[in-house]
């Protein structure tokens, strides 16, 4: 059994790798990421390369829940923060983007790229 964190969730680096390359959360569409197999990657946001020994995991966890957190004039979405626009559909609204389980498997991806 895995080790769980302090929030009662043990994170997994090949779900957080798949949901990653997902379209769910589409991070190659801003990023680049050490992934041969993934030919299209972004430019646009800074380079996930190494992105484990820069940050801790309640670092990425942050910037994974709400970036506007901690720059609020990123365009990156919060993909843990109920959703609550207007025009959201009632499908999505008050809503997160991943679940809580999610957010754990993208930090442990992420961290492990080191």
């Amino acid at each position: 059994t895995a080790k769980k964190n302090k929030f009662g969730f043990s994170g997994s680096i090949e779900e957080g790798r798949k949901l990653f390359v997902s379209r769910k959360v589409n991070c190659l569409a801003c990023h680049k990421a050490p992934i041969a197999a993934e030919k299209f990657q972004g430019n646009f946001g800074p380079t996930l390369e190494k992105v484990g020994l820069t940050y801790t995991k309640d670092e990425l966890r942050l910037r994974i829940i709400n970036p506007k957190a901690i720059n609020p004039d990123t365009i990156m979405p919060s993909y843990y923060v109920k959703i609550k626009y207007p025009r959201t559909l009632k499908k999505y609204y008050n809503k997160t983007i991943i679940s809580a389980q999610e957010v754990e498997n993208l930090v442990e991806y992420l961290y492990s790229l080191r």
